[in-house]
This record gives C-alpha cells, sequence and structure tokens, in this order.
C-alpha cells in the first residue's frame, strides 16, 4: 500500500517535525529514538536518528513567521513577504516598516497568536477574516507611541489576552466574536480600541484603557464574567473603560457574578462620554461600584453623556466586605435610565451619588443603602420617577450647577431624610414632591404647572418659594413653615402669612406659610483690578438669580436704571463680578437687585 507520507533518512542530526493538518496519519517519537508513522492499513518502523520529514503542506516549516514586506505584493500568500513562510496555525509577527498596509488574502488560517515587534512600524492588517487561539500584544514596549490598527475580522477560539505596553496602542476595527468563557483579557498600561461589531461572552479589562467606538455585545454563557479592574486577576490593578459617542455596549445572557467596577485591589473607572451602555443580563442583575474585601479599591463611574439603561436593574455604589471602601457615581451629562435601586452603600462600603447635569430615571425601590455609609448630593440636572418610588436617606441640595429639577411624571416621589443644603429645587411633571422629612436647604423653591409640592413637617429656608400659575403647595401639618419671600405666578407675596383660606389657588392643607422679611446680600468694598471694578459679596440664596443695575444719575427712578450684568448666587450664597470700567467714563453708580 503507498503511504501518503514520505519519510526520508539523512545523516544524523536534530531532528525536527513539521505539523499539518493535512496529513492523515499519527507521528510519534519513542524513547528509543524510533519514529512510528501509523497510517490507515500499514505501519512503518524507521530505526536511528531522523533529520527531516517531508510533508505534503503549502509550505515546510511550522516555525514562527515574521513579516519583512519583501515580497512583489502586500499579500499574506506570497512568501517572499515572511522570514519564514507560514504554515498555519502558528505564531505571525509583524516587524520592520515595510509594507504596512498588507492584507490576508487567504481563507480558514489560524494564527496561534499575532505579534507586534517593538521597534516596528504603524501596521494595518486587512482583508480575509483571521481565527486566534492565542494572545495579541508586542514583545516589548515601543521606544515612542505607535498604534497597531487590525481591520479584518478576529474569531477567538480560546480565551485570549491582550497585552499593550506604555507606548503600545492597538485598534480592532474589524469585529471580534468568541464563544469562550473568559474570552477577552486586557492587560499592562497602553490603550486598546474596540471599533467594529463585536460579540463576545465575557471581559476582563484588567490593565491601561479600553476605548469602545464600535459596537459591543457580550453575551453571558452562565460561566463568564465582567469586570474592569479585577485585582483577583492582577493584584493592584488599574483599568479604565472608556464609552465614546456612537458606541453601543450591551450585556445580555448569563453570569457567573455581578458586573464589577473595582474589585479585590483593582482600581476602575468607567468613563461615558457618549453612546448607549444597555445593561439587560438574565440574572446578577446589579453593577457594583467596587466590590471587595480589600481597602485598596477603588471604583467611579463618570456619566459625561450618552445613555446608560439599566433595564430595571441596580445601580450599586460601594460594597464594601468588613472593610472601608467608597464608590462614586458622578453624573454631568446624559442620560441614567430604568433604575430599579439606586443602592449607595452595602456591608462596609460608601457610596456617592453626585448630580449636577443631565437625568436619571428611578424606578420603584428608590435610592436606598444598608450600610448608612452615603452622599446624595444633587445640584443641577433631573431626577425623574419611572414610576412612584420613596426614599428615607438624607438628601443634600449643592447647587453647584443649580438647582436639582425633580420631574414626577405623574407619580409620587416620597422624601422622608432631611433635605438641606444650600441648594434649591424645581418641581415639574404633573405629580407631587413630598418633602416629608426635616427641609432646611437654602436656596430657591420653583413649583411649575399642575404640580405638587407638599411639606409634612414645620420648618424654614432662607430662599424664595416660586408657585406657577396652577402650581400647589400642600402644606400638610400643623403650623406653619418660613420661607424668605414667595412669589404666585411671578407677584411678590408681602411680608406675612398665609394659608388655603387666604391663598386658596396656591395652598392646601391645614398649615400656614410665612413670609419673613428677606435679608439683602452683603456687598464687600469694591476694588478695582487690570480696568475691571471688582464687585463681590455674600448672603444671596443659592442658585437664585441677581442683576447689577447702574446708572449715571443716582437720583433717578429705579425703572430707569439699565441692566449691566447678570449671574447667579453660587451654592453658597456668594457672588463675584468683573465689570470694564474707563477713567474716562462719567461717574456710575450699581446697584444689585434680587431675585
Amino acid at each position: 500500500m503507498k503511504s501518503p507520507c514520505k519519510i526520508i533518512a539523512q545523516k544524523p542530526a536534530v531532528p525536527r517535525i513539521i505539523r499539518s493538518k493535512m496529513l492523515p496519519c499519527d507521528l510519534r517519537f519513542f524513547s528509543s529514538g524510533r519514529l512510528r508513522a501509523s497510517l490507515r492499513n500499514s505501519t512503518v518502523f524507521v530505526i536511528g536518528l531522523i533529520c527531516c520529514i517531508s510533508l505534503f503542506s503549502p509550505f515546510n516549516s511550522s516555525a514562527a513567521s515574521t513579516w519583512t514586506g519583501l515580497g512583489a505584493n502586500a499579500d499574506w500568500s506570497t512568501a517572499g513577504n515572511w522570514n519564514t513562510a507560514p504554515v498555519f496555525p502558528t505564531t505571525l509577527t509583524f516587524a520592520g516598516s515595510t509594507r504596512l498596509v498588507n492584507s490576508n488574502d487567504l481563507s480558514g488560517i489560524t494564527a496561534s497568536s499575532l505579534t507586534f515587534d517593538a521597534a516596528a512600524g504603524a501596521f494595518v492588517l486587512d482583508g480575509n477574516a483571521l481565527t486566534l487561539s492565542g494572545n495579541i500584544g508586542f514583545n516589548g514596549n515601543p521606544a515612542a507611541p505607535v498604534t497597531q490598527t487590525v481591520n479584518l475580522n478576529l474569531a477567538l477560539s480560546a480565551s485570549e489576552t491582550i497585552d499593550t505596553p506604555a507606548n503600545g496602542n492597538l485598534t480592532l476595527d474589524g469585529g471580534v466574536t468568541s464563544s469562550v468563557d473568559t474570552s477577552l483579557i486586557k492587560v499592562d498600561t497602553g490603550t486598546l480600541t474596540l471599533g467594529g461589531t463585536n460579540a463576545i461572552t465575557s471581559w476582563d479589562i484588567n490593565g491601561g484603557t479600553t476605548v469602545l467606538t464600535g459596537s459591543t455585545t457580550i453575551n453571558g454563557d452562565g460561566n463568564g464574567r465582567i469586570y474592569v479592574a479585577d485585582g483577583d486577576y492582577l493584584n493592584d490593578c488599574s483599568a479604565t473603560l472608556d464609552i465614546q459617542p456612537g458606541a453601543l455596549l450591551d450585556i445580555i445572557g448569563s453570569y457567573g457574578d455581578t458586573f464589577v467596577i473595582g474589585r479585590d485591589s483593582g482600581s476602575g473607572t468607567v468613563n461615558q462620554n457618549g453612546g448607549t451602555f444597555v445593561f439587560n443580563p438574565a440574572n446578577n442583575g446589579t453593577i457594583w461600584l467596587g466590590a471587595t474585601g480589600n481597602s485598596a479599591t477603588r471604583s467611579a463611574y463618570n456619566m459625561n453623556g450618552g445613555l446608560l439603561d439599566l433595564s430595571g436593574n441596580t445601580l450599586g455604589i460601594g460594597l464594601g466586605a468588613g472593610v472601608s471602601i467608597t464608590g462614586l457615581v458622578t453624573q454631568v451629562s446624559g442620560v441614567i435610565s430604568n433604575v430599579y435601586n439606586l443602592w449607595v452603600g452595602w456591608g462596609n462600603g460608601h457610596g456617592i451619588y453626585s448630580l449636577s447635569g443631565g437625568s436619571i430615571y428611578i424606578g420603584a425601590n428608590g435610592i436606598t443603602t444598608t450600610s448608612g455609609s452615603y452622599e446624595v448630593n444633587l445640584g443641577g440636572g433631573t431626577v425623574a420617577a419611572q414610576t412612584s418610588w420613596g426614599s428615607s436617606l438624607n438628601i443634600n441640595l449643592t447647587g453647584s450647577n443649580g438647582p436639582v429639577t425633580f420631574n414626577t411624571a405623574g407619580n409620587t416621589v416620597t422624601l422622608s431624610g432631611t433635605v438641606s443644603g444650600s441648594g434649591g429645587l424645581t418641581v415639574n411633571g404633573g405629580g407631587t414632591l413630598d418633602l416629608s422629612g426635616a427641609v432646611s436647604y437654602a436656596g430657591n423653591t420653583t413649583v411649575n404647572t399642575g404640580t405638587t409640592l407638599e411639606l409634612d413637617q414645620t420648618g424654614s429656608s432662607p430662599g424664595t418659594f416660586h408657585l406657577a400659575n396652577g402650581a400647589v403647595l400642600n402644606l400638610n401639618f400643623s403650623g406653619t413653615f418660613v420661607v424668605g419671600g414667595c412669589y404666585t405666578n411671578g407677584v411678590a407675596l408681602g411680608v406675612g402669612t398665609y394659608t388655603s383660606v387666604s391663598l386658596p389657588g396656591f395652598i392646601t392643607g391645614s398649615g400656614s406659610l410665612t413670609v419673613s422679611a428677606a435679608t439683602p446680600p452683603v456687598v464687600n468694598r469694591p476694588t478695582i483690578s487690570g480696568g475691571n471694578l471688582i464687585l463681590t459679596g455674600n448672603g444671596g440664596s443659592a442658585g437664585a438669580h441677581y442683576t447689577w443695575l447702574s446708572s449715571t444719575n443716582v437720583t433717578i427712578p429705579i425703572a430707569l436704571w439699565i441692566t449691566n450684568t447678570v449671574g447667579n448666587f453660587d451654592g453658597s450664597g456668594d457672588f463675584s463680578n468683573a465689570i470694564p470700567v474707563s477713567l474716562s467714563t462719567p461717574a456710575k453708580f450699581f446697584r444689585l437687585r434680587t431675585p
């Protein structure tokens, strides 16, 4: 019987085997130095040392292949482009600066790893899809920053590690697909950019920065994990995920753990600068900002734009198992929607949620804590109700970006903790904001048409209440609530006490509203600096509006004074303005008008 395998014996040398999937036989070395080739119906024994086995294969070696680009074109099939023509599966290394843009014109091939030489130029790999059974990375840290780009699709057939050193950045603009647990692991301090349409089952980001510009779906198969900075994988690691405008991150399927940002000594950060992040797993429905028994853990989510859709799941901030750690969510823009529970602090954890812009839509379980160590800071932006909800937590109105807006959307939001701080609030949406706890915030309060503000305790606020036509102030207590001023439909009420009898179009309930004589802000002694008149002061209502009026004649009626500049008191009620002046300008007088 004729064998499909040719064995050639030459003078003694170091044994060598070339593997090829094209060979239908089993080749094995034995301790006696024999090579046994088991064929379909025959067995050949060769005694002695064999130096070479020549197989029917497109190439003659399985050694790692390094790109030289010295061939006649930029195709991978051109043998002259490699130092050793590759026999797949094999390791591919891209080195040098010749034919940096090249193309995989082969089909159905597998690389055991993909490596970029530390001294290589900026490659761009185009062409047909490639199956990858090993890691992607650099063989050293480049001397200067360089970005290697892979535009071809990658099918991961095993767990993969992507290693990007400090100066070694990698962009994968082709699709990355996988069905293997823990299929994508990012390490080292460089940047990985995922720009294609990707579908994987598990994700660990344990070093540097990962940037999403394309569409990535993570479909868990029950065993996988999603971690940003997992200290159990790499102690004290630091990792960042950036979600860019236009990107999509979609988490579905089942997982062996919750999605954790900053775990067991890891320091994890997510910066959502835009795009859409949909969190909708079939189980483990909590995103945890910090989950650890290690006090070195750090965690932050910076919501700068885009949409974070929790799909009726929980946003958990600060899980400390026997240790004190802090989780932080800072929202300055964008939308966080479908939050079943905003959970600030678990175990020994300290949870902080700070809002100064954008909107958060909260569902039935409201805002809760189990650790009792938390901060809820609201200074601008909108807290909206997807259904009626309540919270017993204390709320700090910071006024950092003006008053916070509560959009009740026809529902009832009940806050039974203390509402304090230097800021103010606005209520709209046709429902009810029920402040059933103590109220002591200093800023102004605006209640818009069709909306109710309910106060359940006596108290006071130095700020001004503004009740729009059709707004309701429900004073559900016995006694009085004192404010620094009150406007109904834009008209100021005089100093005095008002009830549902004296102001039936705006006030309901058994309590009364007392308008006290407002204390005007204090204006400090003016100074001149750099051609500007510097006007500063304090004692205003946090976030409230003010106007500087000016006139060259102090005796004329105030109605004839002109507006020079406008502003808002900061969160502490302070103000500062620089108004250009000239020595050639006639004497000018200034007056501060509030609100």
